[in-house]
């Protein structure tokens, strides 16, 4: 059961999508924050910063 929800805050939802095709999430990861913020061409704290929030809206779908 996962409720809608309004889209991620702007810039969030490419981080997540370069997270993933980097295989941020694999298990066992495979790429770094660095890694992310290369793809986006930002600063590894903007990646965090961006991921961080696109994490939070996937939960607060899911458990919210």
């Amino acid at each position: 059961y996962i409720r809608a929800v309004d889209g991620p805050p702007p810039g969030v939802d490419i981080t997540a999508e370069t997270a993933l095709a980097v295989r941020y999430y694999a298990v066992p990861r495979e790429a770094t924050i660095e890694t992310v913020a290369r793809g986006l061409d930002c600063a590894t704290t903007t990646a965090a910063a961006h991921l961080k929030k696109a994490e939070a809206t996937v939960f607060r779908a899911l458990f919210g």
